[in-house]
Order: structure tokens, then sequence, then C-alpha cells
């Protein structure tokens, strides 16, 4: 446990541009028809400095199919977001296969004072092992969105490569951490966000 929370700080103390994830806790294994609400903590370096916090709501609809939404606000440059997902399960996490799955997501957002929409999917893999005597989820993804600009009504595609890991706080704990980072491909930015999960009956 001292591991992880050595390797959060790290992380956040290391990046060079923090924003609001994609893939948050999607890919994690819960319960059919089980609710979390997940906070993350986000800040950024340049382009603009400053601090910010998102919330999510998480909803675990069947075996295959998971939604979140939730809302982002930020001191400095990037004001607020709105987002919401849906993770669709097309391979399961068994014996050596990872979990396949593709994550839709939608966003709208204030920054450097433009109002911009995104519209994007990211394929997903995922896998479970054991760290240090706890199970964790790592995952990677390629977020690509097209995103168009409504102050100006210009458009342009958006992609990064996203990696985290979801795990939870002790064995059959309601509490869940995440950590996900996002490196900026094409016309996105590099980024990092560290959250925690209460699982909710």
């Amino acid at each position: 446990m001292k591991n992880i929370i050595i390797l959060i700080v790290f992380l956040l103390f290391t990046t060079l541009s923090v924003k609001a994830n994609v893939i948050g806790i999607s890919t994690h294994p819960m319960s059919e028809r089980k609710h979390a609400v997940n906070t993350e903590f986000s800040s950024y370096m340049n382009n603009g400095e400053g601090l910010g916090l998102n919330a999510r709501y998480n909803y675990k609809a069947s075996k295959v199919l998971s939604y979140d939404a939730g809302i982002g606000v930020s001191e400095g440059e990037r004001a607020n977001r709105l987002f919401a997902g849906t993770d669709y399960m097309l391979f399961e996490d068994y014996a050596s296969q990872p979990r396949v799955s593709i994550k839709s997501f939608i966003e709208t957002a204030d920054e450097f004072e433009e109002r911009h929409y995104r519209l994007g999917v990211a394929p997903t893999l995922s896998k479970g092992f054991s760290f240090w005597g706890k199970e964790g989820f790592p995952f990677v993804a390629l977020p690509v969105s097209l995103d168009l600009n409504d102050d100006n009504d210009t458009y342009e595609t958006t992609s990064a490569l996203a990696m985290g890991i979801t795990s939870f706080y002790e064995t059959k704990s309601t509490l869940m951490m995440n950590v996900e980072a996002n490196i900026g491909l094409s016309n996105s930015y590099t980024s990092i966000v560290a959250g925690i999960t209460l699982l909710i009956e």
C-alpha cells in the first residue's frame, strides 16, 4: 500500500501537464448493478497553471456494460467540463486473455475561454494482477476523438495513449484508488489524475 501511495505522489509531481482523464474506473471488475462515486485530483503545470477536481458517478448495468458521468472544475485556463461515457466489454479477463472493451465518451469543456465539444472512442485492454500481495487492474487505451471548437467553428481530431491502474484500498474494502496517465499523441494534452472511489450497494 505504501508503494502505491509513493507512486501516486511521484506521478503527480513529475508530469508536465495534467488534465482530466477518460477511462476512469470503467475497466474495473465491479459487480452488476453496483454504483460508485469517484473523486479525482488533477493539477497542470504548463499552458496555464492550476489545480482541479473531478467528481464522477459510475454504474455497472450488466456484465458487459457500464456507464459513467461527471463534472470537473479547475482554476486557471481550464474552467470546467461535463462528461459521460459508456464502456462495452467485448472479451472478459480470463486466464491469460486480457479484458477487451470499447469506451465511447462525450464531453463539453471551457478551455482558454473557448467552448469545446468532444465525441470519441477508446479501445481498451486491461488485466488483473497481484502487486505486493494486493490485486490491481492495470489498463492501456487509445482514446481518439473529434474536438469541435464552438467559438471559431473549427474542428480537429485528437488522440492519446492512456495508461492506468485501479486497486482496492484493502481486500473486500468499499474504497478503491485509481491513477491514470494520458500521453498526448495528436492535438491532446499529456496528463495524469489520481482518484479515490467509494463503492455503493
